[in-house]
């Protein structure tokens, strides 16, 4: 997740918009996306 507002030039409701596209947009398990989406950036 983007933490450092100065490196993001997007309201607030354009990330939530963009996410929520994405997400409609995933294949498979919709409620499982944001534990997926997180674990990209975690060391294994």
């Amino acid at each position: 997740m983007l933490t450092t507002k100065s490196k993001v030039h997007y309201s607030v409701n354009t990330v939530y918009n963009y996410r929520a596209r994405i997400k409609n947009g995933a294949v498979g398990n919709r409620e499982a996306f944001e534990r997926q989406v997180k674990a990209l950036g975690t060391p294994r």
